[in-house]
């Protein structure tokens, strides 16, 4: 049986009381309902050259474009280096650039648009064995198979009364300044 840890990083440089990641503390708390175990690395808080990949379904990365992309393809640069799991972008870059991101060696799948049921949706697929028949069903991604690169039809939007509230459980909020009750 396949594992039901998926690791969630937020790229970037490191900072100093950055904002909490969000993207990230909501994908977690939609995809823990249905029984998976998120961590989450926010490689501007930890050092993202330590840490252990080993064991996870799938590994996601919150892209945004600029500065972020840029740690986005160092950060996953070294996660393929360091475990088998598939890497899943997403965020506002891959879902504008889905099959450009999708080309890199970096990126085995994008999901584009709101992240939420689209990961859920290819988490369960992965589970079920990793070939076509299954990811190949699943809307709101584009991936890569034997060098070429395939777009699912589109997912519609989401009802965002269905989220769960956020899984702050998961960071350490003394490390941004959203402790501090900045808005």
């Amino acid at each position: 049986m396949a594992s039901k840890d998926v690791l969630l990083v937020f790229p970037g440089a490191s900072e100093n009381m950055p904002r909490a990641p969000f993207s990230e503390i909501v994908l977690a708390s939609y995809i823990r309902r249905y029984g998976y175990r998120p961590r989450i690395l926010d490689t501007r808080v930890e050092d993202y050259k330590t840490f252990d990949y080993s064991g996870y379904l799938a590994i996601g990365l919150s892209v945004k474009t600029g500065e972020q992309l840029s740690s986005a393809v160092a950060v996953a640069a070294h996660i393929n280096k360091n475990s088998l799991a598939p890497l899943v972008w997403g965020g506002p870059h891959p879902s504008t650039y889905p099959e450009q991101t999708c080309a890199s060696p970096l990126v085995d799948y994008v999901v584009v648009g709101e992240g939420e049921e689209t990961f859920l949706e290819l988490l369960r697929a992965l589970e079920v064995e990793y070939d076509n028949r299954h990811i190949s069903n699943v809307p709101g991604i584009v991936y890569r198979r034997g060098g070429k690169v395939f777009r699912n039809s589109a997912r519609g939007f989401m009802d965002l009364e269905t989220l769960e509230p956020p899984a702050y459980d998961l960071v350490d909020l003394k490390k941004y300044q959203d402790s501090l009750g900045v808005i």
